[in-house]
């Protein structure tokens, strides 16, 4: 029998060898392929925090000391609030203290202001809060705080005072149907001495507004509310608290026909409110 050649046993440890090199740099190279970016996107990922973190310190230091530029960062005009010398004796605001209306003090004097409405020559409520509120000096935006007499803020309630009577006739129209004048509505809530008959409304566990406190003559007593009803909804749409009551005066103001939603016990009720002219 003939022998192989030397070189022809080591063929298959050389085409082993080989194979195994071949393998080694497929794999290297489609790690490479599949890493790189990923890598890439990780320190893009990684600055995009830091260079929101100091942005986030320029607006914050130019907010506390009193820098001009801040619009330019965030790329929009803010208007800065002046302290106002109008005093605030109380409130009825909504979250985003966007309706309400408040007591404030001019010349000594207390005037009911209603949001986006004037109610001195000059002046427009803008915005209510629980402890302040946003006053529109022309095109100047001021900010009022109500303070008690020690200096601190004092917390969010209805103000105080007395009167004899509702300035304002409330009509049974039906069964919890109820109906009034807009005009005598936007007379009263005017009068800082009958905002107090609008009642107290507190949160509840589950929801909505409960009618925490109801003075004797006052509009939740006309308008057929106990204490202990829970308001739940306005026209459908539920109140997640107390300040969104505020939401119905607003609704009274501007529309006809409004609807409230009450639970009484656990029993539901529907209020129907009807304003004319």
């Amino acid at each position: 029998m003939t022998s192989r050649p030397a070189w022809a046993l080591r063929l298959p440890t050389f085409a082993l060898i080989a194979a195994l090199l071949l393998l080694t740099w497929l794999l290297a190279h489609w790690t490479w392929v599949f890493l790189t970016p990923r890598q890439q996107a990780s320190s893009s990922s990684a600055s995009a925090p830091a260079l929101s973190k100091v942005l986030a310190e320029k607006v914050v230091g130019l907010q506390l000391f009193g820098g001009t530029a801040t619009s330019e960062l965030i790329g929009e005009s803010v208007p800065v609030a002046a302290v106002s010398n109008i005093g605030v004796r109380g409130v009825y605001s909504t979250r985003d203290g966007r309706s309400g209306f408040a007591v404030l003090v001019v010349d000594g004097q207390p005037i009911s202001a209603i949001t986006g409405q004037e109610f001195s020559p000059g002046l427009v409520l803008q915005r209510v809060y629980p402890d302040s509120v946003e006053i529109l000096r022309g095109s100047q935006l001021e900010t009022a705080r109500m303070v008690t007499s020690t200096g601190g803020v004092a917390s969010p309630s209805t103000p105080t005072g007395s009167s004899d009577a509702l300035q304002m006739t409330v009509r049974q129209l039906g069964p919890r149907q109820y109906g009034f004048s807009r005009t005598e509505l936007l007379a009263m809530l005017k009068r800082p001495d009958q905002m107090v008959l609008l009642g107290r409304y507190g949160p509840h566990p589950r929801g909505g507004a409960v009618l925490e406190r109801s003075p004797a003559g006052g509009l939740p007593e006309k308008l057929g509310l106990k204490v202990g009803d829970v308001v739940t909804g306005i026209n459908g749409k539920p109140l997640s608290g107390p300040g969104d009551v505020a939401r119905l005066y607003q609704l009274l103001i501007k529309s006809e026909r409004v609807s409230v939603d009450v639970l009484r016990a656990g029993n539901k009720m529907d209020f129907g409110l009807q304003v004319t002219s």
